[in-house]
């Protein structure tokens, strides 16, 4: 799991994995801006294998998990 990171000028997130049963999909929360951003993540090729969250942003964690 990865958190805490922060940026003022926004952040990115991608999922470039693999297809990998009760791990391949990546679930996240992003607070910025006086808003919290949640969601999840598909592996290639499926869709919404990325997102970005402009402006000033604090990653409070991305982990593995299983089907969205």
């Amino acid at each position: 799991m990865i958190t805490g990171w922060s940026s003022y000028r926004g952040l990115a997130i991608f999922n470039n994995g693999k297809r990998y049963p009760g791990a391949d999909h990546i679930r996240y929360k992003v607070r910025g801006d006086g808003s919290t951003k949640k969601g999840c993540l598909h592996h290639p090729p499926d869709s919404k294998t990325w997102v970005k969250i402009p402006g000033s942003a604090t990653l409070k964690y991305a982990k593995w998990g299983g089907e969205c």
